[in-house]
């Protein structure tokens, strides 16, 4: 290592938690519904019923972040995604030289391949950044809405669902507009494809091709997923992710979220509204 340009990528803690749930979770991502959001269901909700328990695709944010807590106290079901970024690469046994962020990854990228002398690169990269990324973005989660197709029906999941979850996600992230609801009808549902799907979410980004739009639409998901979650549990993922702050520099006690009044009535977290 003392030889090498060494270097990693962190997250504000708060974030890299909701954006693990939306990808995990709230997505129709059929692998994570079996594992971790049975789990779940198995550990933090109350009243689950018969049903809960065949597999975990209604997870919401809020037993979500129980289910955390839960699998760090007796160090159970931990998984990479949720679990603190120090313990990934220790930064504490290893003096990297470079560490990037991802609310800076274009400017940290680019800085790097300077770094590295890769001129040529770093002025190809920076040329289309960000729409190799959302190219990037799409292609996998159509991806995965398709590559679990067969899967959906074990969770008594209806594809057409399956597709609104998706497009539920798109909107999450910021890159569809709050607008553009689901074009497709339900006897419609079975027979789209790829292709159509990712045709359909080109033509629905509507105003969030507008990056203040779209940074203001992701900001209120955010919003709206922890103001379900129980002021206790605030406190203990402030605790959680203390490690990762200090060594990092981010709040823990973030005033945005700390200081919510009320629930947000669901919007960007509920699939009817597609």
């Amino acid at each position: 290592m003392k030889e090498s340009l060494t270097f990693l990528f962190i997250r504000d803690p708060y974030s890299r938690l909701f954006s693990g749930y939306v990808d995990k979770l709230f997505s129709p991502n059929y692998v994570f519904w079996k594992v971790y959001g049975k789990f779940g269901i198995e550990h933090v909700r109350t009243n689950r019923s018969r049903n809960d328990l065949i597999c975990g695709h209604d997870l919401s944010f809020r037993e979500f972040v129980k289910t955390v807590i839960y699998a760090e106290k007796y160090n159970t079901h931990r998984d990479g995604h949720f679990t603190a970024q120090y313990e990934h690469c220790d930064p504490c046994k290893y003096k990297y030289d470079v560490i990037g962020k991802l609310e800076t990854l274009a400017q940290d990228t680019f800085y790097l391949l300077k770094k590295m002398g890769k001129f040529a690169l770093m002025k190809s990269v920076m040329n289309r950044f960000h729409e190799n990324t959302l190219e990037d973005t799409i292609r996998d989660q159509v991806d995965m809405l398709f590559r679990f197709r067969s899967n959906y029906p074990l969770c008594e999941v209806a594809f057409y669902e399956a597709q609104k979850l998706m497009w539920k996600k798109f909107q999450i992230r910021g890159i569809l507009s709050k607008h553009s609801t689901y074009p497709v009808a339900k006897e419609e549902s079975e027979r789209i494809t790829k292709r159509d799907f990712t045709r359909m979410l080109y033509l629905g980004r509507g105003d969030a091709v507008d990056r203040n739009i779209s940074k203001k639409n992701k900001e209120e998901a955010v919003l709206e997923a922890f103001s379900t979650v129980d002021k206790e549990d605030m406190e203990l993922l402030s605790e959680l992710f203390r490690p990762d702050c200090e060594l990092f520099g981010y709040d823990c006690r973030p005033a945005k979220l700390f200081k919510i009044r009320e629930v947000i009535k669901p919007w960007y977290f509920d699939s009817s509204t597609a």
